[in-house]
């Protein structure tokens, strides 16, 4: 025990801001819409099984979040930083982007599936309604950037 908080207590600040943003982005919402849909499945299943089937609900909408802030920031997207850290940095503060904003969907979602009693189809069907309207967004500034960029590389 005494060597997991050891562990714990050398990781850097932003090492638990992922640790955290990733529970709170896949697992968090991961399990909840298990326990709602699914609840057999909680008490039925291990640990690890619960642990993958959790992330494996949600991490495609995490993925997905993290290209739709990467898309609505087109200058960075294509033409990232040059310096390691630099670009460790840009692609963490992508992450955390993506992650946020897939929390604020699932949770907000989940609320509303509990108090509205929504099957699991009018769920994933909210999610790609909420996504849909966001990515167009972002595939519009993106292809903005570029006729930009051809625009000035022309002259």
């Amino acid at each position: 025990m005494s060597d997991i908080i050891e562990s714990v207590k050398k990781l850097a600040v932003t090492d638990i801001l992922v640790i955290v943003y990733v529970f709170l982005a896949t697992l968090a919402p991961g399990l909840l819409i298990l326990y709602l849909y699914k609840p057999e499945y909680i008490e039925k299943l291990e640990s690890i099984k619960l642990v993958l089937f959790s992330f494996c609900l949600t991490s495609p909408v995490l993925l997905f979040n993290t290209l739709i802030v990467a898309m609505l920031s087109p200058k960075q997207l294509y033409s990232p930083p040059t310096l390691e850290e630099e670009r460790k940095d840009y692609y963490l503060g992508q992450f955390i982007g993506g992650s946020a904003f897939t929390m604020f969907i699932f949770f907000v979602l989940l609320i509303l599936a509990y108090y509205r009693n929504f099957s699991f189809k009018w769920f994933v069907g909210w999610i790609l309604i909420i996504e849909s309207p966001i990515f167009l967004l972002g595939a519009i500034i993106s292809l903005k950037y570029f006729k930009k960029q051809d625009k000035s590389s022309a002259i």
